[in-house]
């Protein structure tokens, strides 16, 4: 899937540094430069905004907002002086851009990681001034079926609905029917859903100069996601050290074990590529003009 993502990304960043000027001046430097804030918050604003990342949230809302328009993109840049999306669809691409990146700073400071992206956190660098935060209380005993439903409400609330509503917002701002705007949305969340399964799945798999972050820092944060809960079926021990947020010495590193053992790995790609084919059928509803390989390239490495 990274290799997917480096087929936008220089076009999608071109696009959202070059155009920001052109669509709207103050759009993208309201948060630098504004009055309202001191200068040390733009400063953090800069660091965090510098570092640039995948921009798959803004590559997915400006495609929807091409297939809207009902334009081939040959390019998501601006040809020959015909605007390819309008002005409130490119908005949306950027603040959709600007919610993620806050997003991870609210991460950071939470979590108290020190780095992000391989480069260290806005408050690993200007202090973790930690506010007030109500932590959902995990019942005792809770059946395989309430925790993977409690694992997805929280897919959708973290990840997925940000790419939902984006979708859906491109469209609304088309000229296209209530029907598609509906299937807009549901292209967003399916493929919201996959990516962070995906991204839930590479914390086995994958290093730390990989990823930008710790191998295994879900457990190590006591977080139980797709992988450990399809192995605890595999391995129904496994329930207690979820129950206790893998806080006892050695419970990481069992649970590590077990996940590795299980197919709870497979099972998690399985599912993130459930998710990824409804997406697809979802772009295929929308019968727009738009060329499907677009969509469907990002789902190649399924």
């Amino acid at each position: 899937l990274k290799n997917t993502f480096l087929f936008f990304q220089y076009e999608i960043m071109e696009t959202l540094v070059r155009n920001s000027t052109e669509h709207n001046p103050s759009l993208l430097s309201t948060c630098f430069s504004s009055s309202a804030f001191t200068n040390t918050f733009q400063e953090m604003a800069k660091y965090y905004f510098g570092q640039g990342g995948k921009l798959f949230r803004p590559t997915i809302c400006l495609l929807m907002a091409r297939a809207c328009n009902q334009i081939e993109p040959k390019s998501l840049l601006i040809d020959s002086g015909r605007e390819t999306v309008t002005t409130n669809q490119f908005k949306i691409a950027i603040i959709s851009e600007m919610i993620h990146t806050a997003s991870l700073v609210h991460d950071d400071v939470i979590d108290e990681a020190g780095m992000r992206r391989g480069n260290p956190t806005v408050n690993a660098l200007w202090g973790n001034k930690m506010g007030e935060f109500m932590q959902m209380n995990e019942e005792a005993e809770l059946s395989a079926s309430q925790r993977f439903s409690r694992y997805m409400a929280k897919t959708y609330s973290k990840t997925a609905s940000l790419f939902a509503n984006s979708c859906k917002s491109a469209a609304m701002l088309s000229d296209v029917s209530e029907v598609n705007e509906l299937s807009a949305y549901e292209y967003g969340k399916s493929l919201g859903i996959a990516f962070q399964m995906i991204d839930d799945l590479l914390d086995f798999v994958s290093t730390s100069s990989v990823t930008g972050k710790p191998t295994a820092n879900d457990l190590k944060l006591g977080l139980a996601t797709a992988p450990v809960l399809y192995a605890a079926e595999e391995y129904p021990e496994l329930n207690s050290l979820i129950t206790r947020r893998f806080s006892k010495e050695g419970d990481v590193e069992l649970a590590w074990e077990m996940v590795g053992n299980s197919r709870g790995l497979e099972r998690t790609r399985a599912a993130a590529r459930e998710h990824a084919q409804h997406a697809v059928k979802m772009v295929c509803v929308l019968k727009f003009k738009v060329s499907l390989r677009y969509f469907r390239k990002f789902w190649s490495d399924f």
